[in-house]
């Protein structure tokens, strides 16, 4: 009988009304990052692409070609790519050689909206290169280095012919870095 009058106190304890405790804190949760990719424009495989975004949504690109016709393209943000007027052909013929090839191997954007360039290439054996800029707004193509400079400041001389050119802009600056295996020059 104490047994059962132990129990009847038991469940009557246990049934009686109290507070719940509060929920237990949720923790906050940080932000997960992501990316998304999406497919822009389908380009062929195993070319060199060099790639650059404006920062206003825009982004420019080309890919060196073997056959000497390069193009560089534009996009903006959800439209369609577009030819600009700038080639390897359009720095062929602003430096004063349009019968030479090259290929344009880095691009970047200025603080400006320029779109600027490193160019290298060739006709029989005189090297051709050349960094400059490209105006979007004007269409119009402005060499700010050539061969005999890019050779003299870098300090390559000759071995410019062995470099591989790469624009990198930081902050508002920017540098072009030339290298080969033996040397560099920024």
């Amino acid at each position: 009988m104490r047994l059962a009058a132990a129990g009847l106190v038991l469940i009557a304890i246990l049934g009686c009304d109290r507070e719940s405790p509060a929920p237990a804190p949720t923790p906050k949760r940080t932000p997960t990052l992501g990316v998304e990719i999406q497919r822009v424009t389908p380009l062929p495989p195993d070319r060199r692409t060099h790639i650059a975004p404006s920062g206003n949504g825009q982004a420019f690109w080309v890919q060196e070609a073997e056959s000497g016709r390069e193009t560089v393209f534009a996009i903006s943000e959800g439209g369609l790519p577009v030819a600009t007027k700038f080639a390897n052909s359009t720095v062929l013929e602003t430096l004063g050689n349009p019968e030479a090839r090259g290929s344009i191997q880095s691009l970047a954007v200025g603080a400006d909206g320029k779109l600027y360039f490193y160019f290298s290439g060739g006709k029989k054996r005189q090297l051709i290169a050349a960094f400059g800029c490209y105006s979007p707004e004007t269409g119009k193509t402005q060499i700010l280095a050539d061969t005999a400079a890019l050779a003299r400041d870098s300090r390559l001389g000759d071995s410019l012919a062995l470099a591989r050119g790469s624009i990198v802009r930081v902050g508002e600056v920017l540098w072009l870095w030339l290298r080969h295996d033996d040397a560099y020059a920024l």
